[in-house]
């Protein structure tokens, strides 16, 4: 995978996106608070998004 910017969200729900914008999923704890930008290079995404 390249380095390409993109959005996830640490609520629980685990959402990714190539654009900002707000978690949809509204089972998550974060339903409505905007995604974290991540640039990972592994699809590790939640190794160290912590807030």
């Amino acid at each position: 995978m390249e380095n390409k910017k993109h959005f996830v969200c640490n609520g629980g729900c685990k959402g990714v996106s190539d654009k900002p914008m707000k978690c949809q999923a509204k089972e998550c704890a974060k339903y409505g608070k905007a995604l974290i930008e991540c640039d990972c290079t592994d699809d590790g995404h939640f190794g160290n998004n912590e807030e």
